[in-house]
């Protein structure tokens, strides 16, 4: 690795350009030699004065017509140089001491996955009241991850934020086809995705980048007692997205855990709006099933609110609507975030 980067900072973005130097700088005020990395802009257009001061900074440009991230994703791991990727949110920033830790933990050539805390701030950069979703806590785990490490890493929030992961580019780059039909959930599968032998690190204990929430993110979108278009299209394109992890997942264990999810985020779907995604068995089977898989998991909670979505919908949408909105405003405030009642936006996926 001495010969060129060690480490490379994929920035994919789309149809937004007003955070990208600010993430840029955020790289660039690392404590590390600027030659042991190197910054990949993977974007569907840049203005020709933002392309100029990008390029004066050394950043490299790759130009992609793709409104999914999964593909905007690959396309950077692709043209990576480095060893190891680094994923950066066009509106996030990594702390000065983010690539030194990665550096570090990955001189262990064993290790090929990493996710870390994060510090959550509002859309002008300034933090909120809760410090990461991340528990504090520290593991690694086998590659490719059991359903039992999956679910583990999930309660723990260890698959949230792609700004908090970081890959050997040698471990995802055998399932890049699978990572580019995903328009949803593209944290989760990044990890899922990694082939083995190694091990996936999740540290909670450092929290090295700033992830930036914006009222107009389609988890935050609400209209009174009803969902905004963009929410029902977040929870549609989640589906999709679990579901072709699912149909031609890397493992068994990655499948089921896939097909879980797939069943959770179906199953608030269909109580709330009544609509279905993918084809299969009947709603109120994969309600149950859903259920079961998240008890298997040990997620409690998720399958409380699941089974009561379920009941619920056999009322109506609406009763269920009166459960689902509020539970997740009340989600939202406990991490310091705001939920809006305007109108539906265009938002970028997150």
């Amino acid at each position: 690795m001495s010969n060129g980067p060690q480490v490379t900072v994929v920035i994919p973005a789309y149809r937004r350009q007003r955070y990208i130097l600010g993430a840029v700088r955020s790289v660039l005020d690392s404590d590390i030699d600027r030659g042991t990395y190197e910054i990949v802009l993977v974007a569907d257009a840049v203005a020709p004065e933002l392309e100029q001061r990008l390029t004066s900074l050394g950043v490299r440009i790759v130009l992609v017509d793709a409104a999914a991230v999964g593909e905007t994703l690959a396309r950077g791991v692709s043209a990576a140089r480095g060893a190891i990727v680094a994923f950066l949110d066009d509106d996030d920033r990594f702390h000065p001491s983010k690539l030194r830790a990665v550096q570090q933990l990955f001189a262990d050539p064993n290790v090929v996955g990493f996710h870390h805390g994060y510090r959550r701030t509002d859309d002008d950069g300034n933090p909120l009241g809760v410090v990461s979703d991340v528990a504090p806590v520290r593991a690694a785990f086998p590659v490719p991850l059991s359903r039992r490490s999956a679910g583990w890493v999930r309660r723990k929030g260890g698959f949230y934020n792609c700004s908090s992961i970081v890959v050997r580019r040698l471990a995802l780059e055998p399932n890049l086809a699978l990572l580019r039909q995903v328009t949803n959930a593209q944290d989760f599968t990044l990890l899922l995705l990694l082939q083995g032998p190694g091990t996936v690190v999740i540290d909670g204990t450092q929290i090295l980048a700033d992830f930036r929430t914006h009222v107009s993110q389609g988890t935050h979108l609400f209209r009174g007692h009803e969902l905004v278009p963009d929410h029902i299209r977040f929870l549609a394109g989640t589906v999709r997205s679990f579901y072709a992890l699912q149909r031609f997942a890397p493992t068994e264990g990655v499948r089921q855990f896939a097909r879980c999810r797939t069943d959770s985020y179906e199953t608030v779907l269909w109580a709330t709006t009544g609509q279905l995604v993918t084809a299969g068995p009947s709603p109120a089977f994969r309600a149950v099933r859903a259920v079961a898989g998240n008890l298997r998991e040990g997620d409690l909670r998720n399958a409380t609110v699941l089974a009561a979505l379920a009941g619920l919908k056999g009322l109506s949408s609406d009763w269920a609507l009166r459960l689902y909105i509020p539970l997740k405003r009340v989600e939202l405030s406990v991490l310091g975030m705001t939920t809006t009642d305007s109108g539906p936006e265009s938002i970028a996926p997150n």
